[in-house]
């Protein structure tokens, strides 16, 4: 196994360990580490709920279940 796929196993393992019954609030800012963690959470299949921080008036994201 490749390391980057070590650390792919390993952080969708701890956000499958955050797993409740409503979705995990991701913020996201547009950039690059904003796409990496919204796409390791797709990734892990869990519910989740994308806040945009990129705009500070902006109060609510986009959801996923």
């Amino acid at each position: 196994m490749s390391e980057l796929a070590d650390k792919e196993r390993r952080a969708i393992k701890i956000l499958r360990m955050y797993r409740g019954d409503d979705p995990i609030e991701v913020s996201y800012s547009g950039g690059k580490d904003s796409d990496v963690i919204l796409a390791l959470t797709k990734m892990a299949g869990i519910p989740y709920r994308a806040i945009d921080i990129s705009k500070p008036c902006l109060e609510a994201g986009w959801q996923h279940t």
